[in-house]
């Protein structure tokens, strides 16, 4: 069994002295795993967010298969310069191997990862995208929230919160006795366009956090949280 695929390199398990097991998220097959020689042909090491060509091949499809890979873009620099870059690399990642189950495809979540890594270098645009990708994270696993009306009235105004239950915007009016239950409808979550900087960021991953950690809920010791912890920490401590 064979295919060819573009994806992104989740993870890099040394193997032995000269070979990794590597899981990669492919854009039309997910995330596989399989093992890979220590370099590529030009000899450079491949790394975490290497976005790559890949070559699958195995006996049979349950298989753990072997890699092999070409360079398409490298890991984005400013992740060896800047924590909270790195920070937000590893967030993405950790959470597309904790919410996406091997070999299903989500080819949004992959250009959205894409999108994200691509961005990561731009010091005034990263913030905004990983944002949006977790938004489109949300969308992908069920979670999407809708924050273009009021839940209760149809209303398209005073919109100033997010039902926590279903993650739709609530009006002012339609919130009225209840306001102590709802999440902020914050400035980023309005306009994720528009977040940037570490405040605003900071705003809208509480209530998006709120929604990850129900997603994950039902699943076995989510540690893949861990990362987008050490995200939120390394944010506020700028922040404050």
């Amino acid at each position: 069994m064979q295919w060819e695929d573009e994806g992104v390199i989740l993870a890099l398990d040394r193997f032995g002295e000269r070979q990794f097991i590597a899981s990669c998220f492919g854009r039309e097959h997910g995330i596989r795993r399989g093992l890979l020689r220590q370099a590529g042909r030009h000899g450079r090491p491949y790394q975490l967010a290497d976005l790559v060509t890949i070559s699958w091949r195995a006996r049979h499809e349950d298989r753990l298969g072997t890699f092999t890979m070409e360079p398409k873009r490298h890991a984005p620099l400013a992740m060896f310069s800047d924590r909270k870059v790195l920070a937000m690399v590893q967030s993405s990642i950790s959470l597309i191997r904790g919410f996406c189950g091997e070999s299903e495809a989500h080819r949004g979540l992959f250009d959205g990862l894409d999108a994200l890594l691509l961005a990561a270098d731009q010091q005034s645009l990263w913030r905004s995208v990983y944002l949006r990708f977790e938004l489109l994270l949300l969308a992908d696993i069920g979670y999407a929230m809708d924050l273009n009306k009021c839940a209760v009235t149809g209303s398209y105004d005073d919109l100033l919160y997010v039902s926590p239950r279903t993650g739709r915007a609530v009006s002012a009016s339609g919130a009225f006795g209840y306001e102590h239950r709802m999440l902020p409808l914050t400035p980023g979550l309005k306009d994720p366009k528009n977040v940037d900087d570490d405040a605003m960021l900071i705003d809208a991953l509480q209530v998006t956090g709120h929604f990850l950690e129900k997603a994950a809920g039902d699943l076995v010791a989510p540690k893949f949280l861990h990362a987008r912890n050490d995200l939120t920490k390394l944010l506020h401590g700028d922040a404050s």
